[in-house]
């Protein structure tokens, strides 16, 4: 691992409830280890609830573009969780890839720059991590661990 902490949607909305999650945040940041991914950006922009928190995603966004901590999914790895949601389907029954894919896509991102996961949702994160069968496994964690 290189430091870096991928910080999913669910542990990153805490960060506007409690001040202990938003200085640890801040001080990924400013110490280049905060990584975001596109999707979870995509998720946050979704919850959005006013124009000002839009703008603020905005600025943030931009910021981390700037310091190369965004990091997106590529067409390998949409591949890579289209084939690990068949399996998953295959060797235990129905699933809906739609209530799946963006963890999925997350953990792969996360792993392909050896980042760890801070997540609320530690479960799903490490399922997908070991089924998308990637080299470097993303670890995953609970804020504040």
């Amino acid at each position: 691992m290189n430091g870096l902490r991928l910080w999913d949607t669910c542990s990153y909305v805490r960060r506007f409830a409690e001040a202990a999650i938003e200085r640890i945040i801040s001080e990924d940041i400013r110490r280049r280890r905060f990584l975001l991914c596109s999707v979870v950006a995509m998720e946050l922009y979704a919850g959005t609830r006013d124009v000002a928190s839009k703008r603020a995603l905005d600025v943030l966004v931009r910021h981390l573009a700037s310091l190369d901590l965004v990091v997106s999914p590529e067409l390998r790895d949409y591949q890579r969780v289209g084939a690990a949601l068949r399996r998953y389907r295959l060797a235990r029954g129905s699933i809906d890839p739609r209530a799946h894919f963006r963890d999925a896509l997350i953990a792969v991102c996360a792993a392909r720059r050896g980042a760890m996961v801070v997540t609320e949702n530690v479960k799903d994160l490490e399922r997908w991590s070991r089924w998308l069968g990637t080299p470097a496994k993303a670890r995953v964690v609970r804020p504040g661990a």
